[in-house]
């Protein structure tokens, strides 16, 4: 196994307001071998908003990935994804999330899917 040097850093944000939350998340990653080699580089980030409508939340969120920033071509990969939560109390919520994933990598087909999961919330 070779030595790796690897960096990593990120910046997350959350801004409520009422019954309209915004969230962000961006992180970026390096690693590079000690004893020679190319230096690897990806990045990512998401946008969402969340709209709260008494027990149920209705969302959109924008993902984006790029495993390989020195690539090419480009291997970005986008997610569009819509969202409805129902409540069922304060713990438990249903999911149900529909992506829409666009990648530029000429070997990836573009896809969509449907998720319906069900959350507990364990507390703290």
């Amino acid at each position: 196994d070779m030595d790796v040097r690897k960096t990593a850093y990120g910046v997350h944000g959350k801004l409520k307001a009422d019954k309209l939350t915004l969230q962000t998340e961006y992180a970026n990653d390096s690693q590079k071998p000690l004893g020679g080699g190319a230096e690897t580089k990806q990045a990512g980030y998401y946008l969402q908003a969340l709209y709260d409508i008494n027990k149920w939340t209705v969302g959109y969120r924008y993902d984006y990935w790029n495993p390989d920033k020195s690539a090419a071509p480009s291997e970005k990969v986008t997610d569009n994804v819509v969202m409805v939560n129902y409540h069922v109390s304060p713990v438990i919520v249903c999911k149900l999330e529909h992506h829409m994933v666009n990648s530029q990598d000429p070997a990836a087909e573009d896809y969509g899917r449907t998720i319906l999961s069900i959350a507990y919330y364990l507390g703290d």
